[in-house]
């Protein structure tokens, strides 16, 4: 919080200067034709800055690196009018992957993916389980036990599509590599 009210200083303080700079001499004449930059508007860099704050909560490197770069192209969140920004990201149900080590060749989808999740009634360990599958049919673990109930209770129709992502994991105190993973669920209301 202390870091995004000192960048916000920071902006203050160089638009600030920008609109000194670019401000007319008393005896200048004003002209009506507007050179401005998006990046000159107070309420578009705090936009910005709200898109980073957002960004940062999702993890989502690639867009704090594009507002870092000032190349963000996305969506731009609305000042409320209770001060607050509206969200530019939907709301999603984050899961990880269970038993995705069990699964062979899944080294293969190791990155981003995108599949569905679908009720495995005649599992023989869980009647309760969900299976993950990836948008080929190659199934990839499974909702952990403790988050099925959580994905029925959304009250979705089965199968449901998520995105995902399956990356290579380190364990420091075993010394080992291994996979892990999760998924999204893009919650409707």
């Amino acid at each position: 919080m202390i870091v995004f009210i000192v960048i916000c200083i920071i902006i203050a303080v160089v638009m600030i200067l920008v609109a000194v700079k670019n401000s007319p001499m008393p005896n200048e004449p004003t002209t009506t034709t507007s050179t401005s930059t998006p990046q000159q508007d107070p309420a578009y860099m705090l936009a910005l800055l709200e898109v980073k704050r957002q960004a940062e909560e999702q993890g989502d490197t690639a867009t704090i690196r594009a507002v870092e770069n000032m190349t963000y192209k996305g969506p731009m969140p609305q000042l409320q009018e209770d001060g607050s920004y509206s969200k530019i990201y939907a709301k999603y149900l984050r899961v990880d992957i269970a038993g995705i080590n069990f699964r062979r060749g899944i080294g293969e989808y190791v990155g981003k993916f995108r599949g569905y999740l679908k009720p495995e009634p005649t599992n023989k360990h869980d009647k309760n389980a969900i299976a993950i599958y990836e948008r080929d049919g190659k199934h990839i673990g499974y909702v952990p036990a403790d988050d099925t109930a959580d994905v029925r209770a959304l009250g979705m129709p089965f199968p449901i599509d998520v995105v995902g992502e399956i990356k290579e994991c380190f364990d420091y105190d075993d010394d080992r590599t291994f996979y892990c993973g999760e998924v999204l669920i893009e919650v409707t209301e």
